[in-house]
């Protein structure tokens, strides 16, 4: 009979514990992917990327290119932003993930009511005309809050052709028993 140290019986039944661990976590992320998957798999499909980032440009520009044609400056401020900040929502509403687009449109209508907060500032204090400071200022802040809303609908309109890019990549593992080899694995699939 072999003499064994602690050491090496410490180690002999620590590597078998590890192992023992490290299969309970596999299957149990496995339990749980497959509980998530189980629960999502009936609503998910795959979205065109060019579709989701189409109606997002067609929702931004559409109400804009239009404001061009009506006289009423009052309406033209309200299609122009109104398309500014609703319309990349369009997209995230073809992706089904239309909480991301609320969140961004509110950071929008943000920059807008900043802008328009200002402006009327500006202008409670008596004359408005572009001849005298006050005029330059409104014209300043204008230019600035309407270039960093098209500049934020142009990013989220970036990001919807990302998110819905990334909506169609799944990854799924889950353990494996090899028993032709006797030993365990890791099975991974990657759908994209």
């Amino acid at each position: 009979m072999r003499y064994m140290n602690q050491e090496s019986i410490t180690f002999k039944y620590g590597y078998k514990l590890f192992f023992a661990r490290i299969i309970l976590l596999f299957l149990f992320l496995e339990i749980q992917i497959t509980s998530l998957h189980a629960q999502s798999s009936h609503s998910f499909k795959t979205k065109s990327s060019a579709s989701a980032s189409g109606l997002a440009l067609l929702g931004t520009a559409g109400p804009a290119l239009s404001s061009i044609k009506v006289e009423d400056g009052t309406t033209q401020l309200l299609l122009l932003s109104g398309g500014l900040i609703a319309g990349p929502l369009l997209g995230y509403a073809y992706m089904e993930d239309l909480g991301t687009g609320l969140k961004y449109a509110g950071i929008r209508t943000l920059i807008v009511g900043g802008t328009v907060g200002t402006i009327s500032l500006v202008c409670s204090g008596g004359d408005c005309s572009i001849f005298d400071d006050s005029g330059i200022v409104v014209f300043m802040v204008g230019i600035m809050g309407l270039s960093a809303t098209i500049i934020h609908a142009g990013i989220d309109i970036n990001k919807v052709y990302e998110r819905s890019r990334s909506h169609n990549r799944r990854l799924s593992l889950s353990p494996t028993y090899y028993p032709d080899q006797k030993t365990l694995g890791l099975s991974a699939s990657w759908n994209f």
